[in-house]
């Protein structure tokens, strides 16, 4: 809903209730009122007119929350959302009373209500307009990557299969049907020979390739799997209004052992998304990644395509036991799960690399309904690896 092509109230008001229908109460301090008059500054004025020379759809002094953005960029795919908002050391910076609030406070609520906020400097731009537009430019197209890629694993992990797949019949799959992207390794719905993808190209003989791994290989290998489960947090006593202080830092760092020794390898952002839930957050801002990261620092990490994941110390391996889900409610997303797991699948089921298309065939292993680029380029790097380990 893109309230720049109308003016009607019960439209605006329609757009805010959806928002926090998705988000909660923070939707409410996060609504922004839409552009406060010109840009303050020539300085913003010129930021502003790059940009749009370089296709972004620029908005000046967007109200949000008592403050003013200088420069709102719109979303490209979506016109009634910011991508993100550019902040010039320009008037608004100037007149703030202290460096803190110029630097700190407004920065802060704004990333706490979920804007992606960049900052361009006058002194820069000074000095070498050029690279400090272009530094910019690419920092909103790693937004918009951002975006885009978080869009499509939701989309994943939404979207049903159709109605009329002959794999719904079966009641294995039936439990699953919520996601395209996640794993059920479940021995009645790894037996079952309808595994057929949508047809394309190439597709048909990737899907008898399908058929045979799943129904050949994996009830046999599904016996050596182990078993993933989510950490249940409703154990610890969770006191929101104590999040920050430091006498709760105890209870943090017992949750955050808790998911630790469940899930790990798990990523970051999945592990600080566990302790938001169990204090009744929907959103996992900044502040409270930032509070995380705190308990976090005698944990292993590894770099991935896909994020960063946090492993117990001593336990990193280029290896480890794929697990599968203990039932419907505790799948993952290919792109939440470590590299050294999917290779672990891949060796496990060598003959799915003679196929037409071996991330197809281990994606319908998987019982993945529908194979997202995302997805398939992990699988693409999981098979990369188990090749070298194989050699």
């Amino acid at each position: 809903i893109d309230l720049s092509r109308s003016k009607a109230v019960g439209v605006a008001h329609l757009k805010a209730f959806l928002d926090y229908a998705v988000r909660g109460a923070i939707a409410l301090p996060a609504q922004d009122s839409g552009s406060q008059g010109e840009c303050e500054s020539p300085f913003e004025s010129a930021v502003a007119a790059q940009l749009e020379r370089r296709g972004w759809h620029v908005v000046p002094q967007v109200g949000v929350s008592g403050f003013r953005i200088d420069l709102g960029i719109k979303h490209p795919d979506h016109a009634g959302l910011y991508l993100a908002g550019v902040e010039c050391d320009g008037a608004t910076y100037h007149s703030s009373a202290t460096a803190r609030d110029r630097d700190k406070v407004r920065e802060q609520v704004l990333r706490g209500l979920d804007w992606t906020i960049l900052r361009v400097w006058s002194t820069d731009w000074w000095f070498n307009a050029d690279e400090a537009v272009e530094r910019l430019h690419d920092a909103l197209n790693a937004a918009l990557e951002q975006s885009r890629s978080k869009a499509e694993r939701a989309a994943d992990i939404a979207t049903p299969p159709p109605a009329d797949d002959p794999a719904t019949s079966r009641d294995a799959v039936d439990d699953q049907s919520g996601d395209d992207d996640t794993l059920a390794l479940e021995p009645d719905a790894a037996e079952s020979d309808d595994l057929e993808p949508v047809r394309g190209p190439t597709d048909e003989a990737s899907g008898i390739g399908a058929r045979r791994v799943a129904s050949s290989e994996a009830p046999a290998a599904q016996s050596g799997f182990a078993r993933f489960a989510t950490t249940d947090l409703s154990a610890f006593k969770a006191e929101p209004d104590l999040f920050y202080a430091p006498s709760y830092r105890p209870t943090l760092q017992a949750m955050v052992d808790a998911v630790i020794v469940a899930e790990a390898p798990i990523k970051d952002d999945v592990l600080a998304q566990r302790v938001a839930r169990a204090h009744g957050w929907l959103r996992t801002g900044a502040r409270i990644r930032e509070q995380i990261e705190r308990h976090l620092r005698t944990l292993e990490r590894t770099r991935e395509s896909t994020g960063t994941f946090l492993w117990k110390p001593g336990t990193v391996a280029a290896r480890i036991p794929f697990r599968v889900p203990l039932n419907p409610d505790h799948r993952r997303s290919v792109a939440d799960i470590a590299l050294a797991e999917l290779t672990d699948l891949v060796l496990r089921h060598p003959g799915a690399l003679e196929d037409e298309d071996p991330p197809l065939t281990y994606a319908r292993l998987m019982q993945i309904d529908r194979l997202a680029a995302t997805s398939r380029e992990r699988l693409v790097e999981a098979i990369t690896c188990a090749k070298t380990l194989s050699f």
